[in-house]
């Protein structure tokens, strides 16, 4: 399968006061069509640049980038534009809208500079505006319900709180109860001793007076 995107041992640094900060060097990355990538590092690591080098928007120092499996020529900026516009796009993490033009416009401008008429990039933008918006209805439905399925499950965890302590007091209280018949059983047993003890005492009594009479 064919590359959409390959940068081939690219380097890029930069010249701060005299002094040149090497970011990265001889750096590859190759992805394929239906493929998800994430770039991941710390601040400062270089994710913007290979970010903005991928987006021919930054030039490296050295290598080669490919879209499509075309090699840009970074010597013709007529030919990068026309890349970039045709196969490139990018999500922005904050509002990056021009604030002169409606949403509506703000969609339709891309493909008006593609040379689609306004007319068509209006209507198309339009469409495009409706499923985004049935999207974020749906996403924002599954969030309610996530919500609620979040709170009913509180609310299980609470309730099971609440039996295991029953549970617990149950426990206890049968304990108790246990105690409580060991020690019933224990004076019955030195009643029953001591009756015993009061049974022999009388026949020893009973005998003595026989043998005095």
């Amino acid at each position: 399968m064919s590359n959409i995107l390959s940068l081939n041992k690219v380097s890029r640094s930069y010249s701060v006061r005299e002094k040149v900060i090497n970011v990265f060097s001889n750096l590859d990355i190759f992805i394929e069509k239906g493929e998800k990538v994430a770039i991941i590092g710390p601040s400062g690591s270089g994710k913007t640049s290979i970010l903005n080098i991928a987006g021919l928007i930054e030039r490296p120092n050295s290598g080669s980038v490919s879209i499509n499996d075309y090699e840009v020529n970074w010597t013709l900026d007529k030919e990068i534009s026309d890349l970039r516009k045709k196969n490139i796009g990018y999500v922005f993490q904050f509002n990056n809208l021009l604030s002169d033009f409606t949403i509506l416009e703000n969609i339709a401008f891309p493909l008006i500079i593609n040379g689609i008429s306004k007319n068509e990039a209006l209507e198309k933008a339009n469409e495009d505006l409706k499923l985004a918006k049935e999207a974020f209805e749906k996403a924002n439905e599954r969030a309610k319900r996530t919500k609620e399925l979040l709170k009913e499950a509180e609310k299980q965890a609470e309730e099971a709180d609440k039996f295991r302590a029953k549970m617990e007091e149950a426990k206890v209280e049968a304990q108790n109860a246990i105690d409580l018949m060991y020690d019933a059983e224990r004076e019955a047993e030195l009643a029953r001793l001591e009756a015993a003890s009061a049974k022999a005492t009388l026949d020893a009594i009973e005998k003595t007076r026989e043998v005095e009479d």
